[in-house]
């Protein structure tokens, strides 16, 4: 969590991903799409079927749901009760996630994320004054 010093220090250079950042989130896309290929979670053929991969997409926006719920309650996990509900229902958001890039045969989905984070950090609308604003982005 960031400190309010760290916070206050906005101007500070931009935070980039590493290549090595970049490599590791493309391994797990690969890795964990190749996990649920053998454990039969995509049948043949799947992503040429618009509704599997529209069902997918939709099992994300399920677990932001779960991971909303369980902060909102401040639940511990069902399964795995020694940890908060929301860190693991953030860890199936980020398994689901990448499981479907690596289905949609996304292969840099690292890089992709890195430079819309740098993107993101670069736009006017994200800056403290612009949110401080009458209509900026509160969160």
């Amino acid at each position: 969590m960031l400190t309010g010093e760290q916070i206050d220090n906005w101007n500070d250079p931009p935070v980039r991903l590493t290549a090595n950042d970049i490599h590791t989130i493309n391994q797990l896309t690969e890795k964990l799409h190749h996990a649920n290929v053998r454990a039969g979670w995509w049948p043949e053929g799947g992503t040429t079927d618009p509704y599997v991969v529209a069902t997918k997409i939709a099992l994300v926006v399920s677990e932001l749901a779960e991971m909303l719920e369980a902060y909102r309650k401040d639940l511990d996990d069902d399964h795995l009760k020694h940890h908060k509900g929301v860190a693991v229902e953030g860890a199936d958001v980020l398994l689901r996630l990448f499981d479907l890039m690596g289905a949609l045969g996304v292969r840099n989905f690292g890089g992709i994320v890195a430079e819309k984070h740098t993107y993101n950090q670069s736009r006017a609308d994200h800056s403290s004054e612009a949110r401080s604003k009458t209509n900026g982005k509160k969160f």
